[in-house]
């Protein structure tokens, strides 16, 4: 299974409302031209990050 079906069916897409960020983010699409193999991420307005990539997930 993988990781966005995993999202789906837990509903954490549902649950960070707008602070989720999917492969179609920039914010994602940033952290992938930086190199991160970014999937998907949790973006909080008080500058907190989690991304959760291919073999990672980032905190910052």
């Amino acid at each position: 299974m993988s990781i966005e079906a995993r999202i789906k069916r837990n509903k954490l897409d549902v649950l960070a409302g707008e602070f989720y960020q999917n492969v179609d983010s920039n914010f994602i699409k940033h952290l992938q031209q930086k190199g991160f193999d970014a999937i998907l991420g949790i973006k909080r307005q008080e500058g907190f990050y989690t991304v959760i990539g291919k073999d990672f997930t980032y905190f910052y």
